[in-house]
């Protein structure tokens, strides 16, 4: 959670490479780790598990209960005495959907690799991002002991946010040439390249995509976090003062980032966090000031950058939020003046419902179970019929951009609104290359795909020159996720990865909704723990939301192993809440 973010190990030059294999090694010691214990407790006579070792209360218990041996005859009576269950009843019992998902995707990509006309490179992936079959092996054993044995815990979840409130000032100090590692200072020997790596994520692309996940897991803790037994401690406002930081600062981390990717993360926020934040009249003001918060970090950007002059990532560098910030800070200061009425027309109505409730001495007032429940709960299914709206004129805006036969009007954003080869920064010639591939496959090969990260060979036998001559440059991936498990996997195994996905978000998700809101996070021992459900619960909605932005975001972005652990990571918590909560 804290270290692999982190992780580098010469500069930019090889940050793939340095996570790549810190992530293999990390993940093949757990796993000879579990399996020793496992395979020892069946010697012994005592399987284990998944539980930690007795503690002092399990000791006490065992004085009151018996002697060891003892508890451990009786246990074995019980186990022989029990009716014997064949292997696929149990498979049910213990699989849950997402392990199925998990599973059936592993089999495609082995059945893929297998039939690969490429089946070396398909399995060490080395003519892709080196996501072969053989990674693909062991990110399906990291989900696996993750949403088995994981137990979330709330100091876990903190240090995970703080990983990325380190990421994401080493992104903002890039942007201002004030990088740690001195990385921009090659732009003054002629290399704008240096540009487009920031941060210990290297690539910009990525880095976003990592700032998004971030930017959600923070506003998600913050908007959900909760006083332990309902008592205000110094750890409970700490915890809310540095999830809000880190919220704020990841925002900002995208506003100076160099990829329009940012766009997509900044939007999943704003639209998304509200199906959680409208559950009581704290989480709505809460939501309010994440949105006060958002677009104050605009106006300081634009401040700062102003100041800097040109030590400033250089101008056809910028993405769209960046020159927001810097040439248009008028639009920013109207989104932060908005943010701040609205933030003090709910912090009114707040305070009338407190007053409400001390005067009536009944608690209906502002808890999610009362008043402030009925009279939010509305409020999502009106943002879910706006959203709905916005996404039919987004539709209709795009459509009539590239069809509607006066392209002129548009022209102004035609980057983002006319669909053509240019597109995406060449994205839609790369996208319409999948196609062409895909559309020629045999039946089979639909099914299963080509072979893991073997669309690069596609690229350079048939259209290597036609590349270079399009834009003079070759692409090893389709820059789009989605469509790389399509081609790579084939259809079976895009249902198996974007299911398992699907069935993690409703894991996440649909626990979160019922217990966070204004539960207690349980006693004060628990709490120094982080043990609490409320709090697992409350984990599970913010790797929900960072597993969701990720998801999103991919459908212009590229699947490196720089990224990929981080999503495995949020897919394996989210089922882990859900395994937990039985």
């Amino acid at each position: 959670m804290a270290v692999f973010p982190l992780f580098m190990t010469d500069s930019y030059y090889n940050i793939q490479e340095s996570k790549l294999y810190f992530f293999l090694y990390t993940t093949i010691a757990a796993a000879v780790l579990v399996a020793g214990v496992a395979v020892f407790g069946m010697i012994t006579g005592t399987p284990w598990e998944g539980e930690l070792p007795a503690g002092p209360k399990d000791n006490k218990n065992r004085k009151k209960t018996g002697s060891k041996p003892k508890a451990k005859a009786e246990a074995k009576q019980i186990s022989e005495s029990a009716p014997k269950e064949s292997f696929f009843s149990l498979l049910r019992k213990h699989m849950l959907p997402a392990d199925w998902f998990a599973a059936l995707f592993l089999i495609v990509v082995i059945l893929s690799t297998a039939c690969s006309e490429w089946k070396y490179e398909a399995f060490w992936g080395n003519m892709g991002r080196w996501q072969g079959c053989f990674l693909w092996i062991w990110y399906i054993a990291a989900y696996t002991l993750i949403s088995r044995f994981y137990k979330p815990k709330h100091w876990h979840m903190d240090l995970f946010i703080a990983a990325g409130l380190v990421v994401c000032v080493w992104g903002i100090l890039d942007c201002f040439w004030k990088s740690p590692l001195g990385w921009q200072v090659m732009h003054e020997h002629g290399s704008e390249k240096a540009f487009d790596f920031s941060s210990t994520f290297g690539n910009v692309n990525v880095l976003t995509a990592g700032e998004g996940m971030y930017l959600l897991a923070a506003s998600a803790m913050f908007i959900g976090v909760e006083p332990a037994s309902g008592r205000v401690t110094k750890l409970y406002r700490f915890r809310q003062v540095f999830y809000y930081i880190t919220a704020c600062v990841a925002f900002m981390g995208l506003v100076c980032g160099c990829s329009d990717n940012a766009l997509i993360s900044v939007a999943t926020a704003i639209c998304f966090l509200p199906f959680f934040a409208f559950r009581s009249m704290k989480g709505i003001v809460r939501y309010a000031g994440l949105l006060a918060g958002y677009f104050f970090t605009m106006l300081l950007t634009g401040w700062i950058g102003h100041i800097e002059g040109q030590r400033v990532v250089i101008r056809w560098k910028w993405g769209q939020l960046l020159e927001i910030s810097m040439e248009h800070p008028q639009w920013a200061r109207i989104l932060f003046v908005a943010a701040l009425i609205l933030l003090g027309i709910l912090l009114a109505v707040w305070m009338m419902l407190r007053k409400k409730e001390s005067d009536t001495g009944s608690s209906e007032a502002v808890t999610a179970n009362g008043t402030s429940w009925k009279n939010a709960k509305p409020l999502r299914i009106v943002w879910a019929g706006l959203g709905v709206l916005a996404a039919c004129v987004l539709i209709w805006v795009f459509y009539d951009a590239n069809h509607g036969g006066h392209p002129e009007l548009y022209e102004p954003y035609r980057g983002i609104l006319i669909f053509d080869d240019a597109w995406g920064t060449h994205r839609g010639y790369n996208w319409r290359l999948v196609f062409k591939y895909f559309r020629e496959f045999p039946l089979y090969k639909k099914l299963i795909g080509s072979g893991p990260e073997t669309y690069g060979i596609y690229t350079h036998v048939y259209d290597h020159y036609a590349m270079l001559d399009m834009f003079d440059e070759t692409y090893d991936s389709p820059h789009n996720e989605w469509l790389q498990y399509l081609f790579t996997t084939g259809i079976l195994g895009f249902i198996g990865y974007y299911g398992l996905v699907k069935c993690a978000l409703w894991n996440g998700f649909g626990l979160g909704r019922k217990k966070v809101s204004a539960e207690a996070e349980c006693s004060e021992d628990k709490v120094s723990s982080g043990a609490s459900e409320a709090a697992g619960s409350l984990i599970g909605v913010a790797f929900a939301y960072a597993l969701q932005v990720y998801t999103l975001q991919s459908f212009v972005n590229i699947s490196i192993p720089v990224i990929v652990p981080l999503v495995i990571l949020s897919i394996g918590v989210c089922v882990a809440v859900r395994r937990q909560a039985g």
